[in-house]
């Protein structure tokens, strides 16, 4: 029952991306067919047309997570959504896939349309991959010089803690949305929902803040290799130049309290909400 609760979210939120992906492409086409025709004013709105696609596609998806989350449970759906025989930690958890889904792929639509904009300038300058690599980044990787291995694992690093991020966010944004229904907030859900959101952002912020400052556990980055190790980011910084750190108190944290927003939630859907 989960597959089929995971298959028709997907199906029922895909023609917003449908559109959006339908609008790359006829973009991109359009970049090149300006590029190859060599009409260069055209060629560059066309160029900050599409980032503005790709940024528009990242934003329509958090709107997405918002409204197909509201709407489907605490509207006039939700009389039937809350009539299915599946438990509701199946509920929430199809609406927390679904929404991981859905942000991940407007990132990738944004990666793509980078990458175009990238290409669209190198071709623009008539330079190799080689040569366009060292003109943007050139400095910074003499400087560092780092190693496959680092990249590699940088690369690893950078897309736990992308996924990190939006469990927070989802977790955050389901939470203040079923606190708003409850009966006391009910008349005002968008109103309370908004308020609930920052105040719950604000207070993990600061909360995490200082979790991250006392808790000596941080990634190590050399040019070598990135490492785990039990010290204060402040305190890896500061033994070489060559070094430097992040902090994970504040991620350990903030993935704590995701999961615990994410439990109140479904405890709160079955037994506290009122449905309009």
């Amino acid at each position: 029952m989960l597959g089929k609760l995971i298959k028709n979210e997907i199906k029922y939120s895909s023609r917003y991306f449908l559109a959006m992906l339908a609008s790359v492409a006829i973009v991109i086409l359009l970049m090149g067919a300006t590029l190859f025709l060599k009409v260069d004013r055209m060629n560059a709105i066309a160029s900050i047309v599409l980032f503005i696609v790709g940024l528009v596609s990242v934003f329509m998806a958090v709107v997405l997570v918002i409204k197909n989350f509201s709407d489907t449970l605490y509207r006039n759906q939700g009389y039937l959504t809350f009539t299915l025989p599946v438990k509701g930690s199946e509920l929430l958890f199809s609406k927390v896939f679904v929404s991981f889904f859905w942000i991940i792929v407007s990132q990738l639509i944004l990666g793509v349309c980078v990458l175009a904009v990238l290409w669209n300038a190198k071709e623009q300058i008539s330079a190799s991959y080689g040569e366009f690599i060292d003109l943007l980044f050139g400095d910074l990787l003499e400087a560092f010089a780092p190693t496959r291995k680092m990249l590699i694992q940088s690369g690893v690093f950078l897309l736990v803690s992308m996924l990190l991020e939006i469990l927070v966010f989802v977790s955050m944004v389901y939470f203040s949305i079923t606190i708003s229904n409850t009966r006391p907030l009910q008349k005002h859900p968008v109103l309370f929902g908004f308020l609930v959101f920052f105040a719950v952002y604000i207070a993990s912020a600061i909360l995490s803040r200082k979790v991250g400052e006392v808790l000596p556990l941080s990634v190590k980055i050399t040019p070598e290799m990135l490492s785990l190790v039990f010290e204060k980011a402040s305190s890896v910084s500061a033994s070489s130049e060559m070094t430097g750190a992040i902090g994970l108190g504040s991620t350990v944290f903030m993935t704590v309290m995701s999961l615990v927003f994410l439990f109140v939630t479904g405890y709160i859907m079955e037994r506290k909400v009122n449905i309009k």
